[in-house]
């Protein structure tokens, strides 16, 4: 489907949507005083109490995570604690956040949608609540379930910030990953460490790189050395998954631009330029070029031509062909048992003092002539578990988003890197040092906002490589010039900048 169709389907589900809502919110107003379940149609936003005998109940969960066998199991350990002999559960299994987000549109347009849905905090959630208020959002708010329960004082501040609005929660998180990391095999690198001092020449660690050109600087010169595998293939010094276009935006955005600093993610991710004399515009203006040319630098030196995916960067650096890769700490679920032994996790250079991070979360869609109970016990009785955030944040290398987790609960995550991130997590929200910073898919425009906005992650490809990932168009983004290397970098950098003079879901923040 192209993007000018989607968004113009978009605007008619949408408008389909917010009339059978809108209706449905009149009737309740005209009710008046204290509503009660049976006393008008019933709305999956009841979130009601379950029934005392009740079988075989659909349970109908929208999710991303089935296509990558390691995320798949993250999610079983949540579905197989489903009492099977009440429910029975429905997975609607997308390949990605985008296809889950355009999913739910069309599924407001038909109102048969899951019974919870999968997002990011941010704007995956914010965009169906943001103007609206309580009885008429498309999403429900999930208030009594969080007073009832304590959620406020159980959870990270910030893992529920980004899934309120105007004090209203619409979404509980189930775990919290971290973006600005680089991941590398400290044996391969201690070898070419001491290959390079017998030729004269210093290879610093990554954790002494101070930015992303010095990383760039330390890559060419692993390529320099023509180090081989026992087998004699070239080390690769950077892996990169080049079969989709979003992992290569993970290293630019919250990896890339945030380590050139200038405040450039900010910038543009918050909307920075709203308000800007034109100062701040040319600073980012010049930061994005710089980001640009950084990557296009790394890519040389990565096997980004080859049709690997981010899962098979992994899996080299746990090998040892391949030195680091750049992604989120999901990847380290990637890695065997032998293979975590050799491999380390750093913060990418240049964003030290900065937590990039997002929460997995699930949301409840409003629909008519249900009560909500399944979702409720999905969410009550499963996903606010604490030994189903434990066993979750063992297969999905995320941490949990509960603040109250005991000592023996922390060793309980039975790895290092997670009761590591944990702690960093916990002691960052605490501390006016660090700064924690809301990933781009909770920033940026969500899908539909602009057809060229939903292919930033293609356009981003083009301008860096030269060439589209499989599976993606532009025809979004086109314009009167064919797109080539140099015409799309100087599109992109347009739609970024034209990205940051607004701020998205900006009501709701």
């Amino acid at each position: 489907m192209s993007s000018v169709r989607y968004a113009r389907r978009f605007g008619r589900a949408r408008a389909s949507a917010r009339l059978l809502l809108a209706t449905a919110a009149l009737y309740l107003w005209g009710c008046g005083g204290e509503t009660v379940l049976g006393e008008y149609p019933p709305s999956s936003c009841d979130l009601a109490e379950p029934p005392a005998e009740f079988h075989d109940t659909p349970l109908s969960i929208a999710t991303f995570w089935a296509t990558d066998p390691h995320e798949n199991a993250a999610l079983r350990t949540l579905l197989d604690r489903v009492d099977s002999t009440r429910y029975f559960v429905q997975p609607q299994e997308m390949k990605t956040r985008i296809a889950t987000q355009r999913h739910i549109i069309d599924s407001f347009a038909t109102q048969q949608l899951p019974d919870v849905f999968q997002v990011n905090g941010g704007n995956d959630v914010l965009r169906w609540v943001e103007g609206r208020g309580q009885e008429t959002t498309d999403v429900c708010a999930l208030d009594r379930l969080r007073d009832s329960y304590d959620w406020n004082h159980n959870y990270f501040e910030a893992a529920l910030a980004p899934l309120s609005c105007h004090e209203h929660l619409y979404g509980l998180p189930v775990g919290i990953h971290h973006l600005n990391v680089l991941f590398y095999n400290r044996k391969l690198f201690s070898a070419l460490q001491a290959q390079a001092e017998a030729r004269g020449l210093a290879l610093s660690a990554p954790s002494a790189l101070k930015d992303p050109r010095q990383l760039a600087e330390a890559l060419e010169l692993v390529a320099s050395l023509g180090a081989t595998t026992p087998e004699g293939a070239p080390i690769v010094p950077l892996a990169l998954g080049a079969k989709s276009a979003w992992p290569l935006t993970i290293v630019a955005f919250e990896n890339v631009l945030l380590g050139l600093g200038h405040d450039a993610y900010e910038t543009l991710w918050l909307g920075g330029l709203e308000h800007d004399d034109g100062t701040r515009r040319s600073e980012l203006a010049r930061s994005l070029d710089e980001m640009v040319s950084v990557l296009r630098r790394l890519v040389v030196l990565s096997n980004f031509s080859q049709p690997v995916s981010w899962q098979d960067a992994l899996q080299q650096v746990g090998a040892g062909e391949a030195l680091m890769t750049i992604t989120g700490d999901w990847g380290y679920a990637q890695l065997t048992s032998e293979a975590r032994d050799d491999v380390v996790i750093s913060e990418f250079p240049g964003t030290a003092g900065n937590f990039v991070y997002t929460p997995d979360s699930f949301a409840v869609p409003r629909e008519l002539k249900k009560n909500g109970f399944p979702a409720r016990s999905f969410l009550h009785e499963i996903v606010e578990s604490k030994d189903a955030l434990i066993e979750f944040a063992r297969w999905k290398h995320s941490i949990p988003p509960r603040v109250d987790l005991s000592p023996d609960e922390v060793d309980a995550l039975d790895d290092d890197g997670l009761r590591d991130t944990y702690r960093r997590f916990k002691s960052c929200e605490q501390s006016s040092s660090c700064k924690l910073l809301l990933a781009v898919s909770g920033l940026g425009p969500p899908p539909g906002t602009d057809p060229c906005f939903d292919e930033i992650d293609a356009l981003l490809a083009l301008a860096v490589t030269g060439e589209l990932p499989e599976d993606e168009t532009l025809e979004g983004c086109q314009t009167s010039e064919p797109l080539d290397r140099e015409t799309a970098s100087a599109r992109l950098i347009e739609l970024l900048l034209k990205i940051g003079e607004q701020r998205f879901a900006n009501d709701c923040r």
